[in-house]
């Protein structure tokens, strides 16, 4: 087949496999996801938020994508909208150092100092604010894990703020990120508590490193480009800013407030900092295929990104039971673990959930991915600071509208 028809093949198939069907042809209850709109039309009306963009799929269909609200000021909402996903980076990131590993350039046992040698003297604090040499060193699978010892600055000990003082995301690149992180110490011992941190930007150094590319041109031929993602990516082509959403926060008298507007975010300029921990923007549909590739096993529309044993480890707890369940400072997770990029539901309770993985992003955006009720759902807003009950509503609502008893689906 001549290459063009093969590109206009897979697009159709790409665009065929977004087409919103009935519910019910995807295991899906009307009425049970008539409650979806009644929640967040309420959301929109309070200004809880300034629009939604939220997208429900079961047994390899899209049962329910729908918008609401406003993108950005006298701007309706649009399925093809634009979104920061921050943290829901993570993810694509951790996709991405598993190709490396599946192609033998990376470990999960080797060193980050391998790649990163500029790391080799970081120290651990100790009890008394002095610091000693770490008892092990971490490895790349403590990056995927959060294991690495490292932080984000989000606490109120000494380390937490000098990671605020040496503002590491906004370095000019991740090299030089690299080497202000060098002059940090560990808030942890590698391996000995899951911490929520900036190792993902160090993950993406070290695919840089063990690659020979650039992060953003690593992510767009071996990631974007084959699952045909074309909306995702560091930065928002001048020509797309029309579709990008603004960011708000929490104003006085239960208003929101404009945070980051379109014309003049930092996202629509030139971006030179690849952060893999949080720096992607992408839409509801370009995750969907992301996350349909993770559903299938690391496939999608004939190409492998990963193989099915791969994504089976990386969708698992990979933490030792003595770190489980894993909390954020007062955010407790109970029955959670964490796969190598993804929290993992371990509780058996609601049967549906358990093995359920997904992120969720600073701007209150998130994904769940549900094996068990074959189900995926996909909320976006822009709202700081993070706020879970969006993607929980819209989650909660989805699997209350499953259809029972379960259709079987078929996995390729």
């Amino acid at each position: 087949m001549p290459r063009f028809l093969l590109i206009l093949a897979l697009l159709v198939t790409a665009a065929r496999a977004q087409e919103t069907v009935q519910p019910e042809a995807a295991g899906l209850s009307a009425e049970g996801l008539s409650l979806v709109d009644a929640a967040f039309e309420k959301m929109v009306e309070r200004k809880g938020v300034a629009g939604a963009v939220v997208l429900v799929a079961r047994n390899d269909k899209v049962g329910y994508f729908e918008v609401f609200g406003e993108q950005a000021p006298g701007q309706p909402m649009r399925k093809d909208t634009i979104f920061r996903i921050y943290s829901m980076s993570k993810p694509v990131t951790s996709v991405a150092a598993l190709i490396l590993v599946e192609e033998g350039k990376l470990t999960l046992d080797d060193p980050v100092t391998k790649y990163v040698p500029v790391l080799a003297g970081v120290k651990v604090q100790g009890k008394q604010e002095n610091e000693g040499i770490p008892q092990r060193t971490a490895t790349v699978k403590d990056l995927l894990l959060h294991t690495a010892g490292f932080s984000y600055g989000f606490g109120i000990g000494p380390v937490d703020g000098r990671y605020r003082q040496a503002k590491l995301l906004q370095s000019k690149d991740l090299k030089k990120m690299m080497r202000k992180l060098s002059a940090l110490p560990l808030v942890r011992e590698p391996g000995t508590k899951w911490h929520y941190s900036v190792g993902t930007d160090v993950l993406g150094r070290v695919i840089e490193v063990a690659s020979g590319q650039a992060l953003d041109r690593f992510l767009q031929e071996r990631v974007f480009g084959p699952l045909g993602m074309r909306d995702t990516g560091f930065s928002v082509p001048k020509e797309k800013l029309p579709r990008f959403a603004a960011n708000y926060g929490p104003a006085a008298q239960g208003e929101l407030r404009l945070v980051d507007a379109p014309a003049t975010s930092r996202f629509g300029g030139t971006v030179t900092l690849f952060s893999g921990g949080g720096g992607l923007v992408s839409t509801a549909a370009d995750y969907l295929r992301f996350c349909r590739m993770l559903q299938r096993g690391g496939e999608l529309d004939q190409k492998r990104i990963l193989k099915r044993e791969t994504v089976a480890m990386m969708t698992g707890n990979q933490l030792p039971e003595a770190l489980v369940p894993i909390s954020m400072g007062a955010f407790k997770m109970p029955g959670t673990g964490f796969g190598l990029g993804f929290a993992v539901r371990m509780a058996e309770k609601p049967a549906q959930e358990h093995g359920e993985y997904g992120w969720a992003g600073a701007a209150s955006t998130g994904f769940s991915i549900a094996p068990a009720a074959d189900l995926i759902v996909i909320t976006m807003v822009q709202y700081m600071p993070f706020n879970g009950r969006f993607h929980r509503t819209a989650k909660g609502l989805a699997y209350k509208a499953v259809l029972k008893p379960e259709p079987s689906a078929a996995r390729d």
